[in-house]
């Protein structure tokens, strides 16, 4: 299992922080904000569910819970309970990288900041893939640097390393747009 906080902390050839947009993951369940009033827990895939009810089970306040074995199981009623939080309500997600990513920017687009939202990676075995051709999104067992096909328009897909938290999910672009000039 782990946690991920979206940050980074490699560095350039200078000793600067490089600017990467790829999801590091510890490994520890994070901590309840004990400032916090209430949560939204999400637990996703095969282990978040269970995970995201133990986590909840710490919780000495009012708590929501919502799980799914994908997003998309659960993206109306995370909607819907985005459109209810309030100043001081958080967010722990617990579920499968390409899961998290698109929660993430969920959050993001509901205005929240990181600060109010903790992510555990419970699997990184999949990717989401967002084609910027088509606006489709391919879910893929590949990594970065592979090529998929782009379950909208049907173009081969190079994975880029890059992970657009608007989109949520790692940039594909076409694999051979360079040999069409």
């Amino acid at each position: 299992m782990k946690v991920g906080t979206g940050k980074t902390d490699v560095t350039d050839a200078v000793g600067a922080p490089a600017p990467l947009s790829l999801p590091r993951w510890s490994d520890q369940l994070p901590t309840p904000d004990p400032r916090a009033l209430a949560y939204l827990v999400i637990g996703l895939g095969e282990d978040g569910p269970a995970l995201a009810a133990q986590w909840a089970g710490r919780l000495n306040m009012p708590c929501t819970m919502l799980t799914g074995d994908r997003f998309s199981d659960v993206d109306a009623a995370v909607s819907a309970a985005l459109d209810r939080l309030l100043v001081g309500h958080r967010v722990c997600a617990i579920g499968p990288e390409a899961d998290l990513l698109l929660i993430a920017s969920r959050l993001d687009a509901a205005g929240l900041i990181e600060a109010e939202y903790a992510m555990c990676a419970t699997s990184t075995s999949d990717l989401t893939v967002y084609c910027v051709h088509c606006s489709a999104t391919t879910r893929t067992a590949a990594r970065t640097g592979d090529i998929v096909i782009c379950s909208g328009c049907r173009r081969h897909l190079y994975i880029d390393a890059h992970v657009s938290r608007l989109r949520g999910g790692y940039l594909g672009t076409d694999a051979y747009a360079q040999e069409l000039r």
